[in-house]
């Protein structure tokens, strides 16, 4: 794949990405990166726009993390853009699916995503292509701190990723 970057290859410890409306709880993703960013400096990818976008910037700014922001993708653009972070983050007050889930399995980067998301236990499971969570910010902080630079579990969460999604491709 070319698109396909191994684990240690990537840019960006942390992607966020998506449609920056309240639905997506980007608040809960920010406040997970504070956490982060408190205990080691990591790195952060933001892709995406919406009505929220100058609340989650100035969030950002605010407390001093460092990220990129790429702004909207064109969708022929979203792979390489998945496959620059190590991991997904895809909290959310409900979606039907989670097309992004897809989106990163097909990157190789492994999901956190909680409940609400309808690609919890059926795409993404738990300790093979990621991890669905309770919605709590030191769950996921500690569960992130746990896993991103252990590159025997980020390779094989990264490799299930990718051969995960395949009966959910076109």
């Amino acid at each position: 794949r070319k698109s396909y970057k191994s684990y240690n290859k990537r840019k960006y410890d942390i992607l966020l990405c998506g449609r920056f409306i309240p639905r997506k709880l980007f608040d809960f993703s920010i406040n997970v990166i504070n956490q982060l960013y408190k205990e080691k400096k990591t790195s952060y990818q933001i892709v995406g726009d919406g009505p929220l976008k100058d609340q989650i910037i100035t969030q950002l700014n605010s407390n001093g993390i460092k990220y990129k922001y790429s702004g909207f993708c064109q969708p022929s653009q979203l792979k390489k853009e998945y496959a620059s972070a190590k991991l997904f983050l895809f909290p959310t007050l409900s979606d039907a699916w989670g097309v992004v889930a897809n989106e990163s399995c097909a990157a190789g980067t492994p999901v956190i995503t909680c409940n609400n998301a309808g690609v919890a236990n059926e795409l993404i499971k738990n300790d093979i292509n990621g991890y669905v969570l309770k919605l709590d910010i030191n769950i996921w902080a500690k569960k992130i701190q746990n896993i991103i630079n252990k590159k025997n579990i980020m390779s094989r969460l990264s490799k299930n990723a990718l051969s995960s999604v395949k009966p959910y491709s076109s």
